[in-house]
């Protein structure tokens, strides 16, 4: 599901602005958009820095730590549902650092899935780091490399594309989702 540039943006507003009332609200939402693996593991984070921090004496900080998670997975959220072609309509072909930035995550967890996928058709078995660490930092090396090249080519020209600002069906979607999380945070909270 992709969405316009600017509803992804008011969305993970939305949802950092019900962060600020009810963070655990705000966590609970964005654990939706997450994989199963990804949310089960900032699950067991927020758990165990909770208990951690009320033995510590400081279970004001847990807010802090729900929030710091939330703003994770906002741009993780971000990344996967952003229509670049909106953002490039939207900025005339002027931000290349934000797009590049939104479409790395995406791009290294197809890299790392193709890579545990490659090893387990070779049979190396998938916690031997050293075998799978290899490949990973390759990718890296080579991406960050194409990242410089495309940061420091200057493509001038005129963009010609028109910015749709009526509101798809996924915007649409997005927008009650957010709207509906930042009532129920406030709804919550007085």
């Amino acid at each position: 599901m992709k969405a316009s540039f600017p509803y992804v943006i008011s969305l993970a507003l939305l949802i950092y602005i019900s962060s600020l009332f009810q963070p655990l609200i705000a966590f609970a939402s964005t654990l939706i958009w997450n994989r199963k693996r990804v949310s089960v593991i900032e699950v067991i984070i927020a758990v165990l820095s909770s208990v951690i921090l009320f033995y510590l004496g400081k279970v004001y900080l847990v807010s802090f730590t729900l929030r710091v998670i939330t703003l994770v997975n906002l741009y993780l959220i971000s990344s996967q549902l952003i229509d670049i072609k909106s953002l490039i309509s939207l900025t005339k072909g002027k931000a290349v650092p934000v797009i590049v930035a939104m479409a790395y995550y995406p791009y290294f967890y197809e890299v790392v899935k193709d890579i545990v996928n490659y090893a387990k058709a070779r049979r190396v078995k998938i916690y031997r780091i050293d075998k799978i660490l290899l490949p990973i930092i390759v990718f890296i090396v080579k991406t960050a490399e194409d990242l410089y090249l495309t940061m420091t080519l200057k493509l001038n020209g005129k963009y010609k594309g028109k910015f749709e600002i009526r509101p798809r069906r996924n915007d649409i979607i997005l927008l009650v989702y957010g709207v509906g999380t930042i009532c129920l945070s406030l709804s919550l909270h007085f």
